[in-house]
């Protein structure tokens, strides 16, 4: 009766340490090159950079997403149809770039009219109980 929970405890045990043991395997000074090199292809948020996640996710190579390409990369997949400037069903790195800058600029200036007093339409606040 007990050998069950036994050995059902000690396959767990196995399971959790053997990645703690694959990775203690090699030295510290083995990894460094590695580590070094992933950093450099890393972009600020610690992950693959754009042009690498678009080239994954851009199976057949022909320099463009589908939409069912573009499902591996979350924000192009939300905004596709607003990415896709020209509206050929297809978007490209250089139409993401440029939409992500536009997009960027948008948030500056909602963020510059928010520091000035006015609302994201760019007309001043009013303070509560002036009657307009």
């Amino acid at each position: 009766m007990l050998r069950l929970p036994l050995t059902f405890a000690l396959s767990l045990s196995i399971l959790l340490a053997a990645p703690v043991l694959a990775q203690s395997a090699g030295s510290p000074a083995d990894d460094a090159p590695a580590a070094a090199a992933s950093a450099t292809q890393q972009h600020w948020h610690h992950g693959p950079s754009l042009k690498e996640r678009f080239a994954a996710a851009d199976l057949n190579h022909d320099g463009r997403l589908t939409k069912e390409e573009a499902a591996s990369i979350p924000f192009v997949a939300k905004h596709f149809d607003q990415i896709d400037s020209n509206h050929d069903g297809y978007v490209t790195l250089e139409e993401i770039k440029a939409w992500h800058q536009e997009m960027k600029a948008k948030r500056a200036q909602r963020a510059a009219e928010h520091a000035q007093g006015g609302d994201a339409m760019g007309s001043p606040a009013q303070p509560a109980g002036s009657g307009e």
